[in-house]
């Protein structure tokens, strides 16, 4: 059998190269941001997440702005 070499983990990089492709660092570290100081998850609960876990939760995260957005809009709306 022949030994493996130091590339050996070089499936998981392109598995996360995959999956986080399309993120920039600072756009990553400003979702990032957002998400604790305004939905109050924690660090390390978002860097243990995997890629299609974290982009899950952004969507919901968006969704719900997206919602809340609208109900205050409909509410607005409403007073005038």
């Amino acid at each position: 059998m022949r030994p493996r070499s130091i590339d050996g983990n070089r499936g998981h990089k392109k598995f996360f190269e995959i999956g986080l492709g399309h993120e920039s660092l600072s756009n990553m570290m400003l979702v990032n941001h957002s998400l604790m100081l305004q939905h109050h998850y924690s660090l390390s609960e978002l860097e243990s997440l995997i890629p299609w876990e974290y982009r899950i939760y952004i969507e919901l995260v968006a969704k719900f702005v997206r919602e809340e957005n609208e109900r205050i809009e409909k509410q607005n709306r409403g007073k005038n």
